[in-house]
């Protein structure tokens, strides 16, 4: 890891910022976490306070867009209030919500925190042919406990051995997730 700037920030390489104060940014820093009735709570509380604020949502990622209902759009915000809240607060985001994809590549775009801290995902898979089990490669999520998969059909008859190979690939995938099925068919 590089020195981080006198200005501005620096990546660590999983994607998070490292956040560490320099200089007069230290006696701010103690300051903070001093007086700030939020800060002086005890972490157990302030953990929950986390939870209530960023958690409980349902984020649909799609290629190059981002989408949350209004009163979720700004929940990631608490991440910017300061240097103490972001280093609590960071992974939480992506432990304490659902994530929906509809596109692999979107999923191989995560930084390695974002995909290391996942809990919860929902595929959505749209199906247009018979070979359905040969869904393309996902990215492991090595703390992913609930796997939602929505199948869409686009038309097209899909066998009930496509289906159960699909599901079998998937389970296989995530031996140690709860994996649901949807299935959209005509």
């Amino acid at each position: 890891m590089a020195p981080r700037p006198a200005r501005g920030y620096h990546k660590f390489r999983n994607g998070l910022l490292n956040v560490k104060p320099k200089g007069a940014e230290t006696q701010i820093t103690s300051n903070n976490s001093e007086q700030s009735p939020l800060l002086t709570l005890p972490a157990e509380i302030r953990n929950r306070i986390w939870g209530y604020v960023v958690g409980e949502k349902t984020i649909v990622i799609r290629w190059k867009k981002f989408e949350a209902r209004d009163k979720e759009k700004h929940c990631h915000s608490i991440l910017r209030v300061c240097r103490q809240t972001y280093l609590e607060t960071a992974t939480l985001p992506f432990s304490l919500n659902i994530f929906v994809f509809s596109d692999d590549g979107v999923i191989k775009k995560l930084k390695p925190y974002q995909r290391e801290n996942l809990t919860q995902i929902q595929l959505l898979i749209g199906v247009g042919r018979d070979d359905l089990w040969m869904i393309p490669s996902i990215p492991s999520f090595p703390k992913v406990q609930l796997v939602g998969i929505k199948c869409i059909s686009c038309g097209s008859h899909v066998s009930e051995e496509n289906t159960r190979r699909t599901e079998e690939s998937i389970k296989g995938a995530y031996p140690h997730a709860e994996v649901t099925f949807t299935w959209d068919l005509p």
